[in-house]
This record gives structure tokens, C-alpha cells and sequence, in this order.
């Protein structure tokens, strides 16, 4: 055997390995360590937690959420797209890019008034877009 696949890495993690031989007599000494090995980012394989939203005013609807576990980051996190549509609808999203990872919260403003939202978060790194939550809904406050 010349090869072998090593499993289970993170990305966007540093590796070094070593090998040794070993056959009916017992394990033979270890090689020096490889070069460091630094593997690409993915996209984060968790979307934010804990996502909550209010209502804020008759036009607009606080979220806030934590980072997805950093386990699950696979690379430095950059920012947010929270995308948010009239619940129970079809139709497209629209979103807002929050560009900052320490960020973790958006007043979504000019909505209709006393009207219910669904709305989603998602990380993204240098490898792009991750997960997004479960939809939240919560409605702007009466006129």
C-alpha cells in the first residue's frame, strides 16, 4: 500500500501526518512529519441558532440570532443574508447582507403594516453560502 484517504478532517484546518510501517513482526518507526497541509474552506455546514424577530414598529421587525457552531464554520465566517417574504406565500425573497460576523442581529425595515413575515439566516465564509435556518414568523405591529 502506497496511499491511504484520510476521513473526518475539518476544512480550513492545518494537518501534519506521519506513517509507519507495520507487518507480522510489529510497527516499525515513524516518518518525519509531512509538510503542513492546510485544507480549502466549504461553505458552513450550520445555519445561525436561536433565531428570533419582533416586531418593532407597524413597518419593521427586529431579528437576532447566534453564529452557527464553530465546529461548523469550516473557515472565517464573513457575514449574514437574512431573506425574509410574506408568510404562507410564494414568491421570491428579499434579503440583507450583513457583512460583518460580530454582527448578529438586523432591524428589517419598510414592510406592510400588520403583516406576517417569514424569515431565514444563513453564514457564509470565503467558500460561499451556508445552510439557512428554519423559518422564523413574526408580524409588524399594528397601525
Amino acid at each position: 500500500m502506497t496511499g491511504v484517504t484520510v476521513r473526518g478532517l475539518t476544512p480550513a484546518r492545518t494537518y501534519q501526518f506521519r506513517v509507519c510501517a507495520v507487518n507480522h513482526v510489529g510497527k516499525g518507526q515513524y516518518s518525519a512529519e509531512t509538510s503542513r497541509l492546510m485544507l480549502p474552506e466549504e461553505p458552513p455546514s450550520a445555519p445561525p441558532k436561536n433565531i428570533v424577530a419582533s416586531g418593532r414598529t407597524n413597518q419593521s421587525i427586529m431579528v437576532q440570532w447566534q453564529p452557527p457552531p464553530e465546529t461548523e464554520h469550516n473557515g472565517v465566517l464573513r457575514g449574514y443574508i437574512l431573506r425574509y417574504r410574506l408568510a404562507g406565500l410564494p414568491g421570491t425573497h428579499q434579503q440583507r447582507n450583513i457583512t460583518s460576523p460580530e454582527v448578529s442581529y438586523c432591524l428589517v425595515t419598510e414592510l406592510i403594516v400588520w403583516t406576517q413575515y417569514e424569515i431565514q439566516v444563513a453564514a457564509y465564509n470565503g467558500a460561499g453560502l451556508g445552510v439557512f435556518s428554519r423559518a422564523v414568523t413574526e408580524y409588524t405591529l399594528q397601525g
